[in-house]
């Protein structure tokens, strides 16, 4: 048992020395030598380094460090000698038992008693041992509070670094008071006091210059508005006292309207009405005013003017006009421009659990459209205006002021002295009098910022998916209403004789194609009879149809004709079919294209010629010229149209005209082919021979006054 209890001692003894050795390697001392062998890259500059251990406390702890090492040492020996020692004595004593079998030695009592000595000697030991590990703890810890502390320092001196630099940035970056304020020039201030540069020391004493004349100056307009204030306070209350004044005499005034109401009636006077009027224009918004009074004064100036009128009337409801103020406009537009309900909604959805995203879906959908209809809702006060022609019919215009989008809109509801054409219905809407009266005013983008912006931050589109709820807003309105109205470099109409002029050129010249169309529909040509001498007496064809084609491109020859291009959506397309009075076998067919903008733009005309048999024979030759044919009808009526303009002095019955030449070209094309069988030759006209060369042009153009057909 004793020898067992030797052999755990010492082994355990062995175990705790061998944990506890390496750490006189790693004091506290070498951690502050490596430290300054190999520095840390968060120290700058010298001065960090030094202050991190002194030169004095460096060699006092080497020394410590020496004698402490050189104590472990001689331990670490004499730990080494006495178990070798108690070794060799166990191994003695185990002979000396298996010599002596069992028998009582007094050697081993001797041995015993040396191992005694040797085990205390090995406590003392342990116990010396344990006692140095204890230091080295303590001064491992006593080091790491020190490099603590000194690490905290060198953070402190880390944020005292960076804050001085950001003392020194804004030092740098700070701006004078003579940097913020607008100065006279150098030049300027020089000649103001008469003097130069050289009259002043430096530039410090130039710059106080500057500034004392900059402070004289606004001290001195400071009085002048003190001045200007107390003068606009003695107005005020000049104003004030002239209202009373006035408010006095209204009484006074009402009385007299009402003794003097019989001899007004017997004058037939509208002062009382007119009067009336302006009570309530009074309350309209500052664009529809401007509308009012605008189509007001050219009532009365154009009062006597005959053939056509002009009337001006407010509706809507005056009393809920009376409670909407420009203050109360703009607060409103305001609210739409910061976005509050889109930031709340989205605050609202993320609060929002996942068994009611539906139902709060639903719930923005309805929010969203009630969004929608307050952007658009208008003002509770209109203007209309009505525009009559004499003879033709007129157009009822209705003005609404959209209060949040800051636009004005229009809304048209024509009238026709005869019935309306089905074919033709959208040149006769509201949309096709109004649209273009000016160059690509479509009425669909009223070109304002304000209106955009709302438009956008409410994800609500362009103003055009709103045209049929909200009306449509042409920039001549916006221009006339005060609101600007520039747009793509186009000179907008400053004057509204010129929009009242351009109002009735549309009515007449819609009317005028009312009734060609309905003429031609009834396969009759409408010509004047001024306008029949510039064409033959006689023509070898008529027009067997003219009706209305919904899809330019079915018609398989036009989606062929390099003039496709030239076809617009907006564009009216008709079709009429010309056939020989003498045979069935020919036909012209030509598609008409008819612009929202006729007569300042003339119809479109694309023909094909159908022939059973084929008009011309005789190989690739004779179909050259045939196309060459059909190619110069197209250029007589799409680009020498002007002579017919001229000849008629104007340009409302262009198209019945432009289809009579169109017959007449089509008798040339025939007559002029000497291959047609079965067509009798051409006795009652007279026609120069066709060109020859690539083109093989023929005489196309008629002259009335030798009555034959020439070429160009």
């Amino acid at each position: 048992k004793i020898l067992f209890c030797l052999r755990n001692f010492v082994f355990g003894w062995r175990k705790c020395a061998e944990d506890y050795r390496p750490v006189p390697s790693f004091t506290y001392v070498d951690l502050v030598m490596k430290r300054r062998n190999h520095p840390s890259t968060d120290d700058e500059g010298p001065s960090a380094k030094k202050a991190f251990v002194s030169p004095s406390e460096d060699s006092d702890m080497t020394e410590v460090l020496d004698a402490k090492r050189n104590e472990m040492n001689s331990l670490h020996t004499g730990f080494q000698k006495r178990t070798s020692a108690l070794k060799e004595l166990m191994q003695s004593v185990l002979k000396t038992k298996e010599f002596a079998n069992g028998k009582g030695d007094l050697s081993v009592e001797d041995m015993r008693r040396q191992g005694v000595v040797l085990i205390s000697a090995l406590k003392q030991i342990n116990r010396s041992a344990q006692e140095q590990v204890k230091e080295r703890r303590e001064a491992v810890q006593d080091g790491k509070r020190r490099v603590d502390s000194l690490q905290l320092a060198l953070q402190n001196l880390h944020y005292q670094v960076l804050h001085l630099k950001h003392e020194a940035a804004k030092c740098l970056d700070f701006q004078a008071v003579d940097e913020t304020v607008s100065l006279l020039s150098e030049e300027k201030f020089l000649a103001k006091v008469g003097k130069s540069r050289s009259d002043f020391e430096d530039d410090h004493e130039l710059m106080l210059g500057r500034l004392n004349d900059e402070m004289e100056q606004r001290i001195g307009l400071v009085s002048q508005r003190s001045t200007e204030l107390c003068e606009k306070d003695r107005v005020i209350a000049q104003i004030q006292e002239l209202k009373e004044h006035l408010a006095g005499l209204r009484p006074g005034l009402d009385t007299l309207l009402k003794s003097t109401a019989p001899v007004q009636n017997a004058l037939q006077s509208t002062f009382a009405e007119h009067r009336q009027v302006m009570e309530t224009a009074r309350h309209l918004p500052e664009p529809l005013y401007l509308l009012f009074a605008q189509f007001q004064s050219f009532t009365e100036t154009q009062r006597d003017s005959t053939g056509f009128s002009v009337t001006v009337a407010i509706g809507g409801d005056c009393e809920a006009g009376k409670k909407l103020c420009r203050a109360t406009i703009e607060r409103q537009r305001a609210k739409y421009l910061r976005r509050d309900s889109d930031s709340d909604r989205e605050a609202g959805e993320e609060e929002e659990s996942q068994q009611h995203r539906k139902s709060k879906r639903r719930r923005t959908v309805t929010n969203e459209e009630q969004r929608h209809n307050m952007v658009l809702q208008p003002h509770p006060m209109t203007v209309s205006v009505t525009v009559t022609e004499k003879g033709c019919g007129g157009v009822e215009m209705t003005f609404r002021y959209l209060a949040i989008l800051n636009i004005v809109t229009v809304q048209a509801k024509p009238s026709w002295v005869t019935a309306q054409v089905s074919s033709c219905s959208s040149l006769m809407t509201a949309s096709g009098v109004l649209n273009s009266l000016v160059e690509d005013d479509s009425g669909s983008d009223p070109q304002s910022a304000i209106a955009s912006q709302i438009m956008k931050e409410q994800n609500m589109g362009t103003f055009e998916r709103h045209v049929s709820e909200a009306g449509m807003a042409y920039r001549w309105i916006q221009r006339l209403a005060g609101l600007g109205g520039q747009g793509y470099g186009v000179e907008l109409p400053k004057q509204l004789e010129d929009i009242i002029l351009s109002v009735r050129k549309r009515i007449d010249s819609r009317f005028a194609l009312l009734q060609q169309l309905t003429a031609l529909e009834q396969c009759e040509v409408p010509i004047r009879g001024d306008a029949s001498a510039f064409f033959p007496a006689r023509l070898s064809n008529k027009l067997v149809a003219f009706t209305r084609v919904r899809d330019p491109q079915s018609l398989s020859w036009i989606c062929l004709s390099s003039k496709k291009q030239l076809i617009r959506p907006s564009d009216l397309c008709y079709l009429a079919q010309l056939q020989r009075k003498t045979s069935d076998r020919t036909h012209l067919q030509a598609a008409v294209l008819i612009s929202q903008d006729y007569p300042r733009v003339t119809p479109l005309f694309i023909v094909n010629l159908v022939s059973v048999p084929p008009l011309t024979s005789g190989g690739s030759e004779n179909a050259l010229s045939q196309f060459t044919a059909l190619r110069g009808i197209e250029k007589e009526l799409n680009v020498h149209y002007a002579e017919l303009i001229d000849a008629s002095h104007d340009d409302i019955d262009i198209l019945g005209l432009l289809i009579r030449r169109l017959q007449m070209c089509f008798d040339v094309l025939v007559e002029t082919d000497g291959n047609r069988p079965g067509e009798p030759a051409a006795t009652e006209k007279r026609f120069l021979l066709p060109k020859g060369g690539r083109d093989h042009a023929r005489a196309f153009r008629y002259n009335a006054t030798h009555q034959v057909f020439t070429l160009r």
